[in-house]
């Protein structure tokens, strides 16, 4: 599904379940300084960061500072989108259908992560 962009129709009408790309693009506040909210944190980049900036601290005491400065994700690798699993209930037919979302485990997860990061893939946006 992933590395040949297919949507799995699941059984019983339930749906369609496919990878979304959404653009995700850094704004400026009326100050001038770069908005990041919707841009995700790159924790294995923020970690190092805070260990060379607190060298002489533990994990522990880093934990307990305020106001450490965190690296942003801008998803240079795929042109600025961010992807992620989307069903598509538009063609469901359970009761109530809002009520209800999928969770992806983390392994497939990590299964569209080494897909986008090996090759460049289309996706629907």
């Amino acid at each position: 599904m992933v590395f040949n962009t297919l949507d799995y129709r699941m059984p019983a009408q339930l749906g369609y379940l496919r990878v979304k790309k959404k653009e995700v693009t850094p704004k400026l506040d009326e100050n001038g300084n770069l908005d990041a909210r919707n841009l995700s944190v790159n924790w294995k980049k923020t970690k190092k960061l805070w260990l060379s900036l607190y060298p002489d601290k533990t994990a522990e005491e880093i934990k307990s500072i305020e106001g450490k400065p965190v690296v942003r994700e801008l998803n240079d690798h795929s042109d600025n989108y961010r992807m992620s699993w989307f069903w598509d209930k538009t063609t469901c037919n359970i009761k109530n259908q809002s009520a209800y979302y999928v969770d992806i485990t983390r392994d497939n997860d990590k299964i569209l992560s080494a897909g986008i990061k090996m090759n460049n893939l289309n996706f629907y946006e």
